[in-house]
């Protein structure tokens, strides 16, 4: 990639948590593999873009600590960090649906920005 003139990809890591990649349902990711891809993507100068999801039930404090060192220790060139969102249609909406967790409806709030569910450590 790096000899065709690639110098950058968007990459999709989403939780550097095991278990949170079980739950969205990603089994090519591989968190203990994240290092040495992105090792490797730099040595054949390619920057990255790493993105992050926040919010699966299996999301802890220290998830945001974890990602915090990943990001400085991997060297991330750039970093998207989203709120995990249940939309329409997806397995992910079903299944809070169905385990009445949907609190918010307003479609204009299903942004990657907002929460609309509360997680699971905070349902009463």
């Amino acid at each position: 990639m790096g000899e065709s003139g690639c110098r950058g990809l968007f990459v999709g890591f989403e939780s550097l948590s095991q278990e949170c990649l079980d739950e969205a349902g990603k089994p090519a990711n591989r968190a203990v593999d994240y290092m040495q891809a992105v090792r490797k993507f730099h040595d054949h100068g390619i920057g990255l873009m790493g993105a992050f999801v926040f919010g699966f039930d299996h999301d802890t404090e220290d998830s945001f600590l974890a990602t915090s060192r990943f990001l400085r220790d991997a060297d991330i060139d750039i970093l998207q960090m989203t709120l995990l969102t249940p939309f329409p249609g997806t397995p992910l909406f079903a299944k809070m649906t169905a385990e009445q967790r949907i609190v918010d409806l307003d479609w204009e709030h299903y942004d990657l920005g907002h929460v609309g569910f509360p997680t699971e450590a905070y349902v009463p």
